[in-house]
């Protein structure tokens, strides 16, 4: 029985923990091909049993593949894209990996030709550890695995991207593009804009050696998001400013009243502040917060039509918009 072809673009982290993650099932039926910009890595990789083959020319690798994933940075997708479109097979399945989802899917529009199924896909996981070192089988265990088709692709196709994460490991989690971007800026991209600059203000101190041998556990957690590759995070900032910057700008305003609380001695506003964040985080750890995306997920799964499908995927797209309108935060006076 011939083998189905999945080739994955881009070995760092991601790319090799996809390919890691399916290996591990041992199946017979898939061979996996593995091209990176960096040889190196892609022998790494080979080695690691991430893939089974490597490729070093981009249309040779996709031109016998039923799934390509790409797994490349932001900054580079739209060109990746473009550089492969024309040897890609009709009817393959194109899929991302990408922290951010309304341009992505708005090149693979542009870019991908018509008889080509894009999903869109994003793995609520990862590690501090930068490229194929911090690759891992099991990064994608009981993670939550955003999944965002484009509004042309076939319902198998869909189907096809959802049963790949399910096997990979992780949940699979129906969501629109521009809501998904919205959502993710404050949960992903604010944390390593934090990060960063937590780390670059300790390091631009005149004191930072000081502080160095004493910094320790609290420290170390909150800059951990700093270590990451610096082309992935300007690639995210990059695609989805306008969110970051809201977040960002959200951020501040809380940060703000905690140090009004703090300069003011106002130990009742204080004591609430503190106490809200800590029962707040409490409820998320336990997973007590409820979720309507189970009833989502399944009813998708009895009834994946087309048309189906379409109307889901309009309805969440305009619903984005008007709950962001709602969510929005409104100036303090």
């Amino acid at each position: 029985m011939e083998k189905s072809q999945v080739t994955i673009v881009g070995l760092g982290q991601i790319g090799s923990s996809i390919g890691m993650a399916i290996k591990r099932k041992q199946s017979k039926e898939v061979e996996i091909t593995g091209i990176d910009t960096d040889p190196e890595i892609a022998a790494r990789a080979r080695n690691r049993d991430a893939i089974d083959k490597i490729s070093y020319n981009l249309q040779e690798a996709v031109s016998n593949a039923s799934m390509v994933i790409l797994a490349v940075p932001m900054n580079a997708m739209r060109d990746v894209m473009g550089l492969m479109a024309p040897a890609l097979r009709d009817h393959a399945i194109v899929t991302d990996t990408g922290s951010t989802k309304a341009e992505i899917l708005l090149w693979a529009s542009e870019v991908l030709p018509n008889e080509v199924n894009f999903v869109g896909g994003h793995p609520m996981a990862g590690n501090e550890i930068p490229g194929i070192d911090g690759a891992e089988e099991t990064l994608f265990d009981g993670a939550t695995y955003c999944v965002i088709p484009s509004p042309t692709a076939h319902p198998d196709a869909v189907r096809g991207i959802t049963e790949l994460v399910e096997f990979v490991g992780a949940t699979p989690y129906f969501i629109d593009a521009d809501e998904h971007d919205g959502l993710v800026a404050a949960i992903s991209h604010l944390p390593i804009a934090i990060s960063i600059t937590l780390m670059n203000m300790a390091r631009n101190a005149q004191s930072w050696q000081e502080m160095a041998k004493l910094a320790a556990g609290s420290f170390r957690d909150v800059s951990r998001l700093a270590s990451g590759d610096p082309e992935m995070h300007g690639g995210i900032f990059a695609t989805n400013s306008q969110e970051t910057v809201r977040w960002i700008d959200t951020y501040i305003e809380e940060l703000t009243v905690l140090r009004d609380n703090i300069e003011k001695r106002d130990d009742a506003a204080l004591s609430s502040t503190l106490k809200n964040a800590q029962t707040a985080r409490k409820q998320w750890m336990s997973g007590k917060l409820e979720s309507a995306n189970d009833a989502v997920v399944e009813e998708m799964d009895e009834n994946l039509k087309f048309s189906s499908q379409m109307e889901f995927m309009f309805l969440g797209s305009k619903a984005a918009r008007i709950i962001r309108e709602l969510r929005r935060p409104k100036k303090r006076k």
